[in-house]
């Protein structure tokens, strides 16, 4: 197959000591994915480890770990300057967190078709971080790709430019009071003014066997 869009991995860094992959609601995540002209076929939770995503388009997985990054995973990330308010918050905040959950996105093995979209896993990597820092209130965000650390109001600005710079991106639902998506428990996400809370590296093993599910297209095992 013709790479049509890079891969994309993002982790979302939690206090608790516990992955809050319960958390996620499926319903908004197919209902989202829906919204971005991308045709989930099947979305199965794997007990509360990981979450399979097959599309027709696209693969996906979000992966809960319970336990925290090495220190040295993040070296020669960037983030605001040590000595600033935000800079100490974040370096206080990566030290302290105990879980995570990790998003990849990569191209559908086998899929054919015209390249409508070059950006399509990335805007589908921003746009279900954005949808998760909502429903789980992470401390952190870590954009892989382009090493960076970011707290959740950063990343969120981060994903609006994304967007502003990206035709295919449906911009009109962030800021603009229109709910973005709908889950099963009738909550709607993507509300006006709601930020949330407050190159690919591989060194949580729990996260990068889970993620190989996808990587290595095993046709969404259960």
């Amino acid at each position: 197959m013709t790479q049509r869009s890079s891969p994309v991995e993002t982790s979302l860094l939690y206090p608790t000591k516990s992955a809050p992959i319960g958390q996620i609601d499926v319903s908004a995540l197919r209902s989202l994915l829906t919204m971005l002209d991308v045709t989930p076929l099947t979305i199965r939770t794997h007990n509360t480890d990981y979450i399979l995503i097959d599309c027709a388009e696209v693969e996906a997985v979000i992966v809960g770990c319970d336990v925290a990054f090495p220190a040295d995973h993040f070296d020669g990330a960037a983030y605001p300057g040590a000595d600033t308010p935000v800079g100490k918050a974040i370096r206080a905040d990566l030290a302290g967190h105990g879980s995570s959950l990790t998003v990849v996105v990569v191209d559908k093995e086998g899929a054919t078709g015209p390249v409508a979209d070059a950006d399509l896993n990335r805007r589908i990597g921003w746009h279900v971080l954005y949808l998760l820092m909502e429903m789980t209130r992470p401390q952190l965000v870590f954009w892989c790709a382009d090493d960076r650390l970011m707290t959740p109001q950063m990343a969120t600005e981060a994903i609006k430019t994304f967007h502003r710079e990206t035709p295919f991106s449906p911009c009109h639902h962030l800021g603009t009071g229109r709910p973005r998506c709908q889950g099963g428990n009738g909550q709607t996400y993507g509300r006006q003014g709601h930020t949330g809370p407050g190159a690919n590296r591989g060194s949580c093993g729990k996260i990068r066997a889970r993620a190989g599910f996808v990587v290595r297209r095993t046709g969404m095992v259960s």
